[in-house]
């Protein structure tokens, strides 16, 4: 009887032999997210200034409820602990559902899904040893979470990681992630940051046009080394004109290249799509139109900018590429995503 209650002790100690990490520990660093806040005890990762989020729908041209998800957002640290246990938290706000990823030393480790109707969220890894690694947790493209804690073995150490290269992101839900369910890990976007070796910041925005104010947001970045812009499917049907959806991409560029004159920025012209003409009942433009429009516009700035580059989106697109089981005339699957990263990484490189 002494042996087993000794055992039993001796177990009930082993399990609660953890350190309790707070998400505010200069430990752990949280890339995708440069306007993050602490609320509650909780980190919330946040991609767009306070002061844009203020904005009208209509001078975004996004909606910011939409710009409070967490796409392109990674949690990232090194440890040497044989286990590891993650606490998030649905909030306020878009949800879709939140599927996370965690990854070590670069390899898929665990994939995790909450319901919407499921706001705690907590999983957990077990490592075969104890070398030091480094741990990165991907958050939901299409819900909004907080970060609470992470538990970790009693003794084991922790160490912030090394910055890599930033490159932003900017575009409409085709960047955002849609046709690859809530999980950032899949998204074009995130797959081509890591062919790249950067820390993804994905400021796109699921419904969005061509935003004067989102170019701003590059000020606030010490150095971007690259840049992507998918833009142009909503803007055509909105209504606009080619001709006024080039002068505000003119804009962007103008905005963008001043405030990180050191970034490459790649413009790819709108993606393969079944939509061929505006669904604006008051507009009978094509996306050819606004595809024209893409390429004579950057034609136009390399004139006096070399670091803007022209990707011609269609060309390497189809319907192939397109969301899987659906009508979706627009949307890439998450083939047609690994797809795209895997062309562009190509190119850019």
């Amino acid at each position: 009887m002494k042996l087993l209650l000794i055992l039993f002790f001796t177990l009930v100690l082993n399990l609660s032999a953890t350190q309790k990490i707070e998400a505010t520990d200069e430990r752990l660093t949280i890339t995708g997210a440069k306007y993050t806040f602490v609320k509650d005890g909780m980190v919330i990762p946040q991609r767009h200034s306070t002061e844009i989020l203020k904005m009208s729908k209509s001078q975004l041209a996004f909606d910011p409820v939409k710009a409070q998800t967490t796409t392109g957002v990674v949690l990232k640290f090194k440890t040497n602990s044989e286990s590891i246990k993650f606490f998030f938290k649905a909030i306020e706000g878009e949800n879709r559902g939140s599927e996370y990823a965690v990854f070590e030393n670069g390899t898929l480790k665990l994939e995790q899904r909450f319901p919407k109707s499921k706001p705690e969220h907590s999983f957990e890894i077990t490592r075969t040893n104890s070398d030091l690694a480094e741990i990165e947790v991907s958050l939901p493209s299409w819900s909004k979470v907080a970060f609470s804690r992470i538990e970790i073995s009693k003794g084991a150490s922790l160490e912030k990681t090394s910055p890599k290269k930033t490159y932003a992101a900017f575009g409409d839900s085709i960047s955002h992630g849609t046709g690859q369910g809530s999980a950032t890990y899949k998204t074009w976007p995130f797959l081509l940051s890591r062919k790249l070796n950067s820390d993804l910041y994905n400021l796109a925005v699921g419904g969005g046009k061509v935003s004067v104010p989102a170019a701003g947001l590059l000020k606030g970045f010490s150095k971007v080394d690259i840049i992507t812009l998918l833009i142009g499917y909503n803007d055509m049907n909105s209504g606009i004109s080619p001709t006024e959806f080039a002068a505000k991409y003119k804009e962007f560029l103008t905005i963008a290249t001043k405030a990180q004159p050191s970034a490459t920025i790649y413009c790819i012209s709108p993606l393969y799509t079944k939509t061929q003409k505006s669904k604006n009942k008051n507009s009978d433009h094509t996306i050819d139109e606004f595809r024209q429009a893409v390429i004579s516009t950057v034609k136009n700035f390399q004139k006096s900018s070399q670091s803007v580059k022209l990707i011609i989106g269609h060309d390497i697109s189809s319907e192939k590429n397109l969301r899987e089981g659906s009508t979706d005339p627009v949307h890439l699957g998450i083939p047609g995503a690994k797809m795209l990263a895997e062309e562009l990484s190509k190119i850019i490189k």
